[in-house]
């Protein structure tokens, strides 16, 4: 008769593997994810086409992660599609935000002729006439950009994005950007099942 001590040791042994694994695969996963995120945020623009995009980093976070789990010879089961979505998610959200975070705050006052002026005369020893009604504009603050509020910067970044398609009001470009997060995340979660399955097939 099987001593049951020592079958709750073995099976405590068995788990603590597991549960280790499962740790290792959540921290690896956000790392992966983070990671192209950030990466992501540096693509040219001709890249990020509108869907195609989003969907291309799905299936790259989900294979990656997936080549993650049979490293660690961890089964990806329902618990490891969820996290795969979860970080895939994140890394694209990431990735949105930190393009926004890159661009230029107000670009329009980069072409502020009297702002040309000033970099032109502060470069050359002589001196430039300006014209008078443009002299008040000379103070400081009235040539600097006024930092837009994150949001707004976002809406604007998600309203050019669909431009493609034509002139959408809101809320149609957030609309539009919750199917490509629905369709990265999805695609992640199929080809990390389509890995799962063909290594049960070898």
């Amino acid at each position: 008769m099987p001593d049951p001590i020592i079958e709750s040791e073995t099976s405590n042994a068995s788990t603590r593997p597991e549960s280790g694994s499962m740790l290792l695969f959540a921290l690896g996963a956000i790392v992966v994810a983070a990671g192209l995120g950030l990466l992501a945020a540096h693509a040219p623009a001709r890249v990020r086409l509108l869907g195609l995009f989003s969907l291309g980093f799905g299936l790259l976070t989900g294979w990656l992660v997936a080549g993650l789990a049979a490293r660690l010879h961890l089964r990806i089961g329902r618990v490891q599609l969820v996290i795969i979505a979860l970080v895939t998610l994140v890394g694209l959200i990431t990735s949105v935000c930190r393009t926004v975070m890159l661009q230029p705050v107000n670009p329009k006052a980069e072409a502020h002729p009297v702002a040309e002026m000033v970099e032109a005369q502060l470069r050359t020893p002589g001196q430039i006439d300006l014209p008078a009604p443009q002299a008040p504009l000379l103070a400081g603050p009235t040539l600097q950009a006024t930092p837009r509020p994150f949001a707004d910067r976002l809406q604007t970044y998600l309203s050019r994005r669909v431009e493609m398609l034509g002139r959408w009001s809101a809320p149609w470009p957030e609309l539009f950007w919750v199917l490509e997060l629905v369709l990265g995340t999805t695609g992640a979660v199929w080809v990390a099942s389509r890995c799962q399955a063909g290594e049960a097939q070898t």
